[in-house]
């Protein structure tokens, strides 16, 4: 299917700033995204623009480009995931332990439109992500299922009962804020070196009034944990 629409690079990337990570500090977490990213401003002023990712974990990037493109006086913000929503733990080497920080765990879609503050939010199915890999598929191969536990719970190998609890609590995030504080100061500026996958903070589980952000102030979680002091 063809949406007949004008296809654009809207956004700059850094190529030497990878994913995000945890930081302590504010303004820290603020730069992080937008050391990745810069918006072409004239390609969202004053139009509805659908922008596209692979996935959504915690809504860490989504966040921060949907504020960069209201920045940018877009009119209407559509996000697109081609991903189904990540509801729960990878138990095969991602860090995604805590499934309290996927954006997905436990909310409605108006939920997680709110907290991104998109006025659209679009995720791909399972099942059609699934046909469509089957698809493009190799006619050697002899492929015919995936594992898809991330979308729904159901893994391909058995799960400890104690697995979950045991990830949870060595899952280091102690141990690179400490770190970090030790290494930057606090809020000071930092050097971004590497990283190798998205980690956020966790997310209100109280009302939506609490989680909900209120303004372009609201980047409480943008940030990345890699980095050096400058010198």
């Amino acid at each position: 299917m063809e949406l007949d629409k004008p296809f654009s690079n809207a956004w700059i990337k850094n190529r030497y700033v990878y994913r995000t990570f945890i930081v302590p500090g504010q303004k820290a977490r603020q730069k992080s995204v937008r050391r990745k990213l810069s918006p072409i401003a004239s390609e969202f002023k004053d139009k509805i623009v659908c922008m596209v990712d692979d996935s959504i974990v915690r809504g860490t990037t989504s966040r921060e480009i949907v504020q960069m493109a209201r920045e940018c006086q877009a009119k209407k913000i559509i996000i697109v995931s081609c991903c189904p929503e990540i509801t729960h733990p990878h138990v095969y080497g991602i860090d995604l332990a805590d499934p309290i920080q996927l954006l997905a765990h436990g909310r409605t879609l108006k939920e997680m439109t709110d907290l991104i503050q998109c006025d659209t939010l679009v995720f791909q199915t399972l099942e059609d992500l699934k046909d469509a890999c089957l698809e493009a598929k190799d006619d050697k191969s002899e492929v015919n299922d995936f594992e898809v536990g991330v979308f729904c719970g159901q893994y391909k190998t058995p799960v400890p009962d104690d697995y979950f609890p045991h990830a949870n609590g060595v899952d280091g995030n102690k141990k690179r804020k400490s770190a970090a504080i030790t290494e930057v100061g606090g809020d000071s500026d930092a050097v971004l070196v590497a990283s190798s996958g998205p980690v956020n903070v966790k997310l209100p589980r109280g009302s939506m009034d609490e989680a909900v952000p209120k303004g372009p102030e609201y980047r409480e979680d943008v940030s990345i944990y890699n980095f050096a002091s400058r010198s």
